[in-house]
């Protein structure tokens, strides 16, 4: 992580000449209840790297993606927008490793922003977990990631959550995410690529300087 980082900072001057850039990630359980949504998921991830690719400023934004079931991979890792590849195929099956694959997330981008800030450059950060279960593998991670879900959110991080087929206020406070930035979609093919249509355009918007910038209130956890 720490050689993806320097190389993002480092490896290209279009990338940094404006002195602002976007950090942006995408989360995707494929624990094996996603596998009923065949490869929407994979499609609409893809459609949202093109489509963001478009954007004038896309030479200022670095992207990842990871998917997580019983463990979580950086499918594609952290690197320029202009350069990310499309996201291949992958099975889903196994179980829901979400607390600790979010956690991961946030600290790769709390680092990138770090780092980036280092150099003199104002950094926007935007993460969308989508997931249609609650965590069963690491629920001693969660104290952690609801301290590190503060620390962005006061750095003025946007945190998403989509919760599909899930009570979206109770998972993202379990998370230490905003209820307000979260949505609740249907276990259905079709709202997942809609919703991911409305996270382009979220991402689109902060691209292009018109997103979040001011720090949010860390959110409690939801009591159990």
């Amino acid at each position: 992580m720490k050689n993806n980082a320097e190389q993002i900072i480092l490896a290209s001057i279009e990338a940094l000449a404006k002195g602002e850039i976007t950090i942006f990630a995408i989360i995707m359980d494929r624990s094996g209840s996603m596998n009923q949504h065949g490869d929407v998921p994979r499609e609409a991830i893809n459609k949202h790297i093109t489509t963001l690719k478009a954007h004038p400023n896309a030479g200022n934004a670095v992207g990842f993606v990871i998917t997580f079931a019983d463990t979580s991979t950086f499918d594609i890792p952290p690197q320029l927008l202009k350069d990310m590849p499309l996201l291949p195929e992958y099975d889903s099956n196994g179980n829901t490793l979400l607390y600790g694959t979010v956690l991961q997330a946030l600290k790769a981008m709390l680092d990138l922003k770090s780092r980036s800030e280092a150099k003199g450059f104002k950094v926007n950060l935007d993460l969308t977990v989508f997931t249609d279960g609650g965590d069963n593998l690491s629920p001693d991670k969660q104290e952690e990631l609801i301290q590190t879900s503060a620390k962005a959110l006061e750095a003025g991080a946007h945190l998403c959550l989509v919760a599909i087929g899930l009570d979206k206020d109770k998972v993202s406070r379990d998370m230490g995410f905003p209820p307000k930035d979260a949505e609740e979609i249907a276990r259905d093919r079709n709202a997942i690529g809609t919703s991911m249509i409305g996270v382009t355009q979220r991402t689109y918007r902060t691209m292009t300087g018109v997103g979040r910038s001011v720090p949010s209130t860390p959110v409690p956890p939801s009591s159990h």
